[in-house]
């Protein structure tokens, strides 16, 4: 007596043809494009649905060789095939092979609850603190002419704020939103020039390569100041609200020096340059600037360079400096920031419905965070956190001066979500 299996899709029907590496290749490296460049979210997501569509099919074709070869293990064709696919796994695709980019949409699945919850509370939560302009870097991208600019944005979240716990967003530029813009050089040089007035007639930090680009324009006169490229030295930084604090670094002399500075403009810090000899302290030029424009802007104008590295770039003392200009352009700006040494990145938004605040952060350090030290000037009732589960568990805190430290260990590199109310 037989049993007639109706309906078993017959394998061996089905014409097997080996995939194209180099145009999957391709294909990451144009959806990796397609997503530095987008100003619209449905680009992304077609970039990001076209993708998918091209690995189904890169691994549809693995799974029939594999149970073509399951079917007829003496058939040399498919082992020699499963041995094309191991060695296509080590391919690398622009950083990641196949066996990473597998891994990754295994953790995925594997965290699937904790990330429906997150992206079920980022849908009702506005982004607080500074914000990083959004550029369209393909506007005038030419493969044989490809400029730095387009693979390594200069980007003070990334350089500074990030590592510092201080929470920033990345918007688009657009008149009347209030937002505190951060431009670095490279960016300054992806705006428009309507982009750039917009920004420089509202509130904005700007750092010395920027300075240079937005005076290259003919908008000097936003800034208060006409910053030149003038090789000089300097080997410290004083506040000028708290001149007992040093900003300990030291510059290389390529980056650009505040002259011609506007009368009316604040001078909030001055390069200084220290004999080491005699350990005479010399006055070099203004390091930081403020200044209200006649287009009705308030801008901070800094020298040194987010694009520059430098000795002691990450000293506690630069993020206080940090902290105190963001709160002279507008005070209350950063609700929360982390009170830790060690580099931490911080994201922090407040609810549409006005309950709480939703702050994510990771420990950027390979030491572990024996607890979470978040500095405000508001009242917290309760913290809970989103565990692996997709649901917010209670934590508890303490309440200390200028702020609360939450009983919670946070591991290298270790995401946290946290509800604060």
């Amino acid at each position: 007596m037989s049993v007639e299996n109706k309906g078993m899709l017959d394998f061996s029907s089905i014409k097997y043809e080996r995939p194209d590496v180099d145009h999957f290749r391709e294909v990451v490296q144009s959806t990796r494009l397609k997503l530095m460049s987008a100003r619209d979210p449905e680009v992304a997501i077609a970039a990001l649905i076209e993708y998918e569509k091209e690995l189904s099919k890169f691994d549809t074709q693995v799974c029939l060789c594999n149970i073509l070869h399951d079917l007829d293990t003496s058939n040399e064709f498919y082992a020699d095939e499963l041995d094309f696919y191991d060695e296509a796994n080590d391919v690398s695709f622009d950083g990641y092979t196949i066996c990473d980019i597998k891994e990754y949409e295994k953790i995925l699945k594997e965290h699937r609850a904790f990330y429906d919850a997150l992206l079920a509370e980022m849908a009702h939560v506005s982004w607080l603190g500074p914000v990083t302009p959004l550029v369209d870097v393909s506007k005038d991208f030419n493969p044989a002419r490809a400029r730095q600019s387009f693979f390594a944005l200069q980007d003070c979240q990334i350089k500074k704020l990030n590592r510092f716990g201080i929470p920033a967003h990345y918007e688009y530029v657009k008149a009347g939103d209030g937002f505190i813009y951060l431009v670095n050089g490279t960016i300054a040089q992806c705006l428009s020039d309507e982009e750039l007035k917009t920004v420089l007639s509202g509130k904005a930090v700007v750092d010395g390569y920027a300075a240079i680009e937005i005076a290259r324009r003919g908008m000097a006169s936003y800034l208060g100041c006409q910053p030149v490229p003038e090789a000089y030295r300097t080997s410290g930084e004083t506040m000028a609200f708290a001149p007992y604090y040093k900003m300990r670094h030291q510059n290389n002399g390529s980056l650009p020096k505040l002259t011609e500075v506007a009368k009316d403009a604040v001078v909030l810090s001055d390069l200084k340059l220290v004999d080491r000899s005699t350990g005479e302290t010399t006055y070099v030029a203004p390091g930081t600037i403020l200044y209200k424009n006649a287009a009705g802007g308030t801008v901070v104008t800094r020298s040194l360079a987010v694009g520059v590295n430098r000795y002691n770039d990450e000293a506690p003392e630069i993020k206080m400096f940090l902290l105190e200009i963001f709160n002279r352009l507008e005070p209350g700006v950063i609700p929360f920031y982390v009170g830790e040494e060690q580099p931490v990145y911080f994201r922090c938004g407040k609810f549409d419905d006005g309950n709480g605040y939703l702050l994510a952060l990771v420990n950027l350090s390979f030491d572990s965070l024996k607890n979470i030290p978040l500095c405000t000037e508001n009242e917290v009732s309760s913290v809970e956190f989103l565990d692996g589960d997709g649901v917010y568990k209670p934590l508890k805190f303490k309440k200390c001066d200028g702020g609360v430290v939450i009983e919670k260990s946070v591991l290298s590199y270790e995401p946290v979500i946290l509800r604060v109310r």
